[in-house]
């Protein structure tokens, strides 16, 4: 349908204005009638073509008022709402001119902005909470290394067998602080990897990457199936580092979930025409079903008692899943709880640019 135009409208009240006067004095004709008479007549018509036009004015003005004036005062009088912080605000609208149009796009601003919004709050909290987490989970460690430094330092490791075990303890939990300032570390540069243009060649990078995880997890991994159809010159908008940050919290998160058995894990990469697919399977303690669509949220953990790393910060899959939705991809899961979990990760295939990767 198209749009009616307000200009339009204006015109054709303003050459009714110009034309029924004229038309009136037609109709009734010049009189030809003795020179009183005439002025008689003049004044008579005068005045009636002055109350057409007054009518018609009024009727004008009522018009532009009701299209114009009072849509442009409810436009300002939302706008000083905006600019309060009301974000709760839509104007009826059913007008196809440029009125119309001009209060959708409002609308679609305050929808907008208010989407913003409550994106930018919720960012926000995380942010305190990931602070208050990082302020616990940062000072338990120092806390334990610090009480065993002291117990060094006083003489109550009075035997180097005490002594050896608090050095055991010292150095696991230095490898724990590590291991959380690695993660934050990962996870508040995916804003700065964002900006970065990657493309990497998906087969390749997964062979060397899988291959250097197997080897720097070989003591916790009992056996790992690793089988990749994905084509030679398929390419994929992601960075070595990024795959690799990927592939590492997922590693990471089997051992840290690993059952009493030996850790299996299957890595089973292929491709359709829009996307990489990565299967990761392993056979730890599983998810409860409760649980799946919280596992990627930042800072959530399952159940402490059955992990391996009673510590842990909760950001891995958090980390896994942004890094995804940066680049058009996903991650998902499903579990079978006491026997396994799958991850299904999805990256789009950056197929015109395939040519110029080296």
């Amino acid at each position: 349908m198209k749009s009616k135009s307000l200009k339009k409208n204006l015109i054709v009240f303003v050459i009714s204005i110009t034309l029924i006067p004229i038309l009136f004095l037609l109709v009734l004709g010049i009189p030809e009638e003795e020179p009183k008479s005439i002025l008689l007549s003049i004044t008579s018509i005068s005045i009636l073509i002055a109350i057409v036009i007054v009518t018609i004015s009024t009727i004008f003005l009522a018009y532009v008022d009701k299209i114009i004036i009072k849509p442009i005062y409810d436009l300002l009088d939302n706008f000083k709402k905006l600019s309060k912080g009301e974000y709760d605000l839509y104007i009826e609208n059913d007008r196809v001119d440029e009125i119309g149009e001009l209060l959708d796009n409002f609308n679609k601003m305050v929808a907008s902005l208010k989407s913003y919004r409550e994106r930018e709050s919720k960012a926000k909290e995380e942010r305190e909470e990931l602070i208050a987490s990082i302020s616990h989970d940062l000072s338990t460690p120092l806390s334990v290394i610090q009480a065993h430094i002291d117990g060094i330092s006083d003489g109550i490791a009075d035997s180097q067998e005490k002594k050896d075990e608090y050095i055991r303890i010292i150095n696991k939990k230095i490898k724990q602080l590590n291991n959380r300032i690695k993660q934050l570390k990962d996870y508040s540069s995916l804003d700065i990897y964002d900006k970065e243009i990657n493309h990497i060649k998906a087969r390749e990078s997964l062979d060397r990457i899988v291959d250097e995880l197997n080897r720097s997890f070989t003591i916790e991994i009992e056996n790992l199936f690793y089988k990749n159809d994905i084509k030679e010159s398929t390419v994929i908008g992601l960075s070595d580092r990024m795959l690799e940050i990927i592939l590492e919290n997922l590693f990471s998160n089997s051992i840290k979930y690993r059952s009493e058995n030996p850790l299996e894990i299957d890595i089973i990469a292929k491709e359709n025409p829009y996307t990489v697919i990565i299967e990761f399977k392993d056979n730890g303690k599983g998810i409860e079903k409760s649980e799946l669509d919280k596992i990627f949220n930042p800072l959530y953990t399952v159940d402490k008692a059955r992990s391996t790393d009673k510590e842990s910060m909760g950001l891995g899959l958090s980390i896994v899943k942004k890094i995804l939705n940066n680049v058009g991809g996903d991650i998902g899961a499903t579990s079978e709880f006491g026997q396994y979990t799958v991850f299904f990760i999805e990256i789009p295939i950056a197929r015109k640019i395939e040519m110029g990767v080296k």
